[in-house]
């Protein structure tokens, strides 16, 4: 039992020692590209600032092109707030239809009478099924659509 709680806060310390630095992380200067310098006449500096107005003027010193594809970037991540619930709908669904879920109950149980940590024991199961299912959603979204 004891060597058992020594190994559960031992991966919990090694999960909090890669999560802490990468947390931490400052975005580096230059790694996010600045938009064109942007001037205001002397005559509207005077009177307060009209925020649409200077969106539209931003605006129309971006490429028609560069223009486009920004907007079907930045409304394609509405579908993919549809297709996060599909892809974790469907791998809660595997789960239970499978019974993955009850193994991973089970494997608990065998482990320990405490019910608590019976929790803690299931619950790690479910992230890492949950993380290794969702895997390739993930790199699609993270990593290929950003490109």
């Amino acid at each position: 039992m004891i060597r058992m709680v020594k190994k559960i806060s031992g991966m919990i310390f090694c999960c909090a020692l890669i999560a802490v630095p990468a947390l931490t992380q400052e975005t580096r200067p230059g790694s996010i590209p600045s938009p064109p310098a942007f001037t205001v006449p002397a005559a509207a500096a005077t009177q307060p600032l009209d925020v649409k107005a200077a969106v539209d003027a931003y605006l129309a010193t971006v490429p028609a092109d560069k223009r486009a594809r920004s907007d079907a970037y930045f409304e394609g991540g509405y579908w993919l707030i549809l297709w996060d619930f599909v892809v974790g709908a469907l791998v809660m669904w595997l789960m239970l239809h499978f019974h993955w879920s009850a193994r991973m109950r089970d494997l608990a149980e065998r482990i320990t009478r405490f019910r608590p940590l019976q929790t803690v024991i299931y619950g790690l199961q479910l992230i890492v099924a949950v993380s290794v299912l969702t895997f390739p959603w993930t790199v699609y979204e993270s990593y290929f659509r950003r490109a």
